[in-house]
């Protein structure tokens, strides 16, 4: 479509006067366009008002307006578009805003493709076109559209194309549904062509009498083909009596009736001619003289289900036959009527010297039809595989390369082809199953596993009738050989009464036959045992169930002994007669008596020693539950104390740089005295703290000892005033002191202390008096109590015992007493640190601490201390530490410590007596120091550094500088922070909190130690 529009001719003039103006009746009716074009205003158009419209276009207009089918017209230079009511669905939400506006503008959206046909009419050429795809945007989103319509030019009075006509349609929902139809069609030819049943349209064919004789294949799938093997170009335009002439007549009956009711009909039908196939069919009526037909094949399943029908029937047969000819004889004939075989044998192989000496020939049990070769050793020619369990299969035996030589042999008997099941037993062929045929046959996998099944169930009849007929002659035997037992056995009734007694019951009892049987023999029962066995008889005879009992029978000299009678149920397995009773109803009773009496002795004495290991086993049980007790209570307090050490070593830490800056801020206040009274409160508070994160790293055994060989005795004795003070005059203390007493390693203070805390807590137990008694003594502790304390070992204590007659302590309390800050007094009169300390300091010294307490009968607390060998020692009292003296010139110290606050006291009390102090806060930062060419004359570290630990850094250090001095610092006691190893030259151990000056005097006393 070119940019340049034809002018209007002369005879249009929008600006014409009022005065010649053509009357615009012509846009009369009209609907809803009509009423929009009469109201609008047309001033503003190109078109000018309607009245002044050129008679061409008046006439157009008049006629879409009053047409019921979608038409507009696009008239002037700019195609401006008008349109009827017919059309507004196609316009969408164009309208009304597309009233009077230019064609481009309006379908912009699709005038890429109309242009061109829009061109071709305004050039004066009509075209038509039909279903037009298009994408348009009338409602606001691209819509896939299709339309047939038609553009015509239109000429103006002068005969020029002024405008274009169109009348369209749109097709979107026909091409639409044809397009479904199309996809649809498509895809049930797709499933048609697809699908595994057989399908076929059929057309009836009748006689004169209008009876449906034949019919003619209309169509077929490409299934039918495969399920018939007759190709489809085979079939349709031909009729089935064409195609398959010996079609069973029922199958057109079939369909007759269905086209005659309506009704659907599903069957089976036997097509012989179709290699005696099966198959199921599904029939519907597809119009007046049609059927439709969906149908499969099941030849493998009604075959499977004749041979299972096979299978049942010859299980029946084989219940009534007991003779090997009529088993044999009931196999061939279900094999020649289930596998349609006219000939089937059975033979056995005897069982002879080697192959090549003529033995292990077939001889023929039963032949029906005159089956196997005449040869006995026929069945060589396949042995190895009939040895291999296989069923041999042979389709013709003269191809076959294991028959082919002797095909002649097997022509004689009219074999041709044939199946062959082996029977084994013990790993040798036993006996074999013959189905042959006359023709060549390819035997199907299935029917060979029916012949195997055949195969089996006969060798297991013919096993079973010869099992039959050795019962009967081994009962025969049995009578004579149960005679010659040393047992008694029997035979019992129906009734309980006997119908039979082996020679040992009369050799035992004394009795003849004529005396126990039929119920004689109750009189060989002893008398308290006779109800027992009578009911025991009694109820296994009303339940068919076996009979157990022991009972004690006499003997011919009078005397009894034990036996035990044991008997089986025998039930009738033949069927019912008048002679014998329904099956498996119970006939009689096999039993035997056999003499334990040698065996219910050793039970009765076993029952005794069983009486006495039980015993045993209890105690023992019961021991080591209360050790495992002891055991979890142990190690419940071990994890305690590990909580409470680590918290007292926190804890010394901090009050290590309190009391250190208290230390320092006195004297740097000496003289005011009003100041420095508070700083001595505050260390006196400080120094209780200390007091108790000593007994808390004494329950941790993490406390400081001082250990000596000591005597308690002399310990109690000069404790004993004290103690009565102590506990006051209402409470009596005695003191029951070991001779020859042993001396014990310990710290004697806290011996000391612990006897004092006992004594103190025996007095608040005895509120109105009572007794305290004080006890040493030499005791051994062996394996079996050791066994439920953690960490204590056998061997020689000194015990210190102390137990008062007061109130007790009940259960639950009792189990927590050692538990630290545990207490059971009011608040404010006691920590519940004493027992704590206690046990802590008696397992740090290798010793161990227990409680025995009964609610209102007092309590007894024992001490166990290790025992000392080595002699005594004389204790001298220490000299007063003299005032550090100042540092000398130049002399170093190293700093390592984690903790800043502890780090900075040291640093500035260090420096404030002219040390030159170098400060680290870990091992890695002090091994820089170390490594280096500085001077250092001593190395003060905390032992619980992060990562690499004190001790570790002390031996680095020693490694580098061998006559290092080194102090250690530490919350714990030197074998908690060090292990048991004693220190080494020129290394000291301060623990936390100390004092500024012990600091000092120790480090001032290593240094001159050194330069001497």
């Amino acid at each position: 479509m070119t940019e340049r529009r034809d002018k209007p001719s002369a005879s249009f003039d929008p600006d014409g006067g009022a005065d010649n103006r053509p009357d615009a009746g012509f846009l009369s009716g009209g609907g809803v366009m009509g009423a929009l074009m009469r109201s609008y205003d047309w001033a503003d158009s190109p078109l000018g008002h309607p009245e002044a419209w050129p008679q061409s276009l008046r006439t157009v207009v008049s006629l879409l307006l009053n047409s019921k089918f979608p038409m507009f017209i696009a008239w002037g230079p700019d195609l401006a578009f008008l349109y009827n009511d017919a059309y507004l669905p196609i316009f969408g939400a164009k309208h009304p805003r597309a009233l009077g506006q230019p064609f481009a503008e309006i379908w912009s959206e699709i005038w890429t493709e109309i242009s061109p046909l829009v061109d071709r009419a305004l050039a004066g050429e009509a075209t038509f076109h039909k279903d037009l795809p298009l994408v348009m945007l009338r409602n606001g989103y691209p819509e896939e559209t299709w339309f047939t319509f038609s553009y015509s030019p239109v000429r103006d009075e002068s005969g020029g194309v002024a405008g274009m006509f169109c009348a369209c349609s749109e097709t979107t929902g026909q091409v639409e549904g044809e397009r479904r139809l199309r996809d649809s069609e498509a895809r049930w030819r797709g499933l048609f062509e697809r699908m595994q049943e057989g399908f076929y349209v059929g057309e009836a064919l009748r006689d004169a009498d209008g009876r449906m004789r034949d019919f003619r294949f209309i169509e077929v799938n490409p299934a039918f083909g495969a399920l018939t093997g007759i190709p489809a170009s085979d079939a349709v335009g031909r009729t089935v009596l064409d195609v398959i002439p010996d079609i069973p007549v029922e199958l057109i009956e079939h369909y007759e009736r269905v086209i005659a009711t309506g009704e659907p009909k599903r069957f089976e039908v036997f097509i012989p001619a179709l290699d005696d196939r099966w198959y199921e069919a599904r029939a519907r009526k597809a119009g007046d003289e049609r059927v439709a037909v969906l149908f499969l094949e099941i030849t493998d399943r009604k075959r499977t289900e004749r041979r299972h029908e096979a299978l049942l029937e010859f299980g029946d047969r084989l219940r009534d036959l007991t003779e090997l000819s009529e088993i044999t004889r009931a196999a061939a004939d279900i094999l020649a009527e289930t596998l349609n075989a006219p000939y089937v044998g059975y033979g056995e192989i005897s069982e002879g010297g080697d192959e090549g000496e003529g033995e292990n020939r077939v001889t023929t049990i039963h032949s029906h039809g005159n089956a196997l070769p005449e040869s006995g050793d026929f069945w060589r020619d396949f042995a190895d595989d009939l040895k291999a369990g296989q069923v041999v299969a042979v389709t013709d035996v003269t191809s076959d390369p294991r028959t082919a030589a002797n095909s002649g042999s097997y022509g004689l008997k009219g074999t041709r082809s044939f199946a062959c099941a082996p029977i084994a037993e013990a790993g040798r062929i036993t006996a074999i199953l013959w189905v042959q045929d006359k023709r060549p046959r390819a035997w199907a996998p299935d029917e060979l596993v029916f012949i195997r099944e055949i195969a089996d169930r006969t060798w297991a009849a013919v096993e079973h009738a010869r099992a039959e007929d050795e019962l009967k002659q081994g009962e025969r035997r049995f009578r004579m050989l149960v005679d010659l037992a040393p047992t008694a056995v029997w035979l019992g009734n129906p009734d309980g009464s006997l119908s039979y007694l082996s020679d040992g019951w009369y050799d035992y009892t004394g009795q003849t036959a004529a005396d126990a049987l039929p119920s004689g023999w109750w009189d060989a029962i002893h008398p308290e045992d006779r109800d027992h066995v009578r009911t025991t008889w009694s109820e296994a005879r009303e339940r068919g169930q076996f009979y157990d009992v022991e009972l004690r029978l006499r003997g011919r000299d009078g005397g009894y002994r034990w036996f035990v009678a044991r008997a089986n149920p025998l039930y009738q397995r033949n069927g019912s007669s008048p002679e014998n009773p329904p099956a498996g109803k119970v006939t009689g009773w096999f039993g035997a008596t056999v003499d334990i009496d040698g065996q219910k002795a050793a039970e009765d004495e076993l029952r005794l020693l069983n009486a006495a290991l039980e015993e045993r086993v209890r105690s023992a049980v019961a021991e080591r539950e209360q050790a495992q007790e002891a055991l979890r209570q142990a190690q419940k307090m071990e994890a305690v104390g590990q909580l409470t050490g680590g918290v007292a070593h926190d804890f010394n830490n901090l009050l290590q740089a309190i009391l250190g800056n208290l230390d320092i801020l006195g004297d740097k206040l000496a003289g005011q005295e009003d100041l420095v009274r508070h700083i001595r409160f505050a260390m006196q508070a400080g120094d209780r703290a200390a007091t108790l994160t000593q007994r808390l790293l004494a329950f941790a055994r993490r406390q400081p000892l001082a250990p000596t060989s000591l005597n308690l005795n002399a310990l109690v004795g000069g404790m004993q005033e004290l103690l009565q003070r102590s506990v006051g005059e209402a409470i009596q203390v005695e003191a029951v002191l070991a001779g020859g007493l042993w001396r014990t390693w310990a710290d004697a203070n806290q011996v000391e202390n612990g006897l004092l805390n006992l004594a103190i807590n025996a007095r608040d137990a005895m509120p109105s008096g009572g007794k305290l008694t004080i006890e040493t003594a030499n005791s051994h502790l062996d394996d079996a109590y050791v066994s439920g304390q953690l960490g204590l070992q056998p061997g020689q204590y000194v015990l210190l015992s102390v137990t008062d007659t007061g109130s007790g302590m009940p259960h639950d309390v009792l189990s927590r007493a050692f538990e630290p800050f545990y207490t059971t007094k009011p608040i404010g009169q006691g920590t519940g640190l004493g027992l704590s300390q206690l046990y802590g300091f008696a397992r740090q010294s290798g010793g161990h601490v227990a409680i025995y307490s009964e609610e209102g009968h007092g309590t007894t607390v024992k001490l166990y201390l290790p025992r000392h060998h080595g002699t005594p020692e004389t204790a001298d009292a220490g000299p007063a530490l003299p005032e550090p003296a100042a540092a000398n010139e130049g002399e170093t110290i190293l700093v390592v410590e984690d903790e800043g606050l502890v780090r900075m006291l040291m640093v500035q009390t260090l420096e404030d007596k002219g040390y030159r102090v170098i400060e680290a806060h870990d091992a890695q930062g002090a091994m820089l120091i170390l490594e280096s060419d500085m001077k250092v004359d001593l190395l003060a570290t905390d032992v619980g550094l992060p990562g690499m630990n004190g001790r570790q850094l002390a031996e680095a250090a020693r490694a580098l500088r061998p006559d290092l001095s080194v102090l250690f610092l530490t919350g714990y006691a030197h074998n908690a922070a060090l292990g048991d190893e004693p220190l080494g030259p020129r290394t000291q151990l301060i623990s936390k909190p100390f004092a500024v000056k012990t600091l000092l005097t120790k480090i001032r006393t290593m240094l001159e130690g050194a330069a001497g």
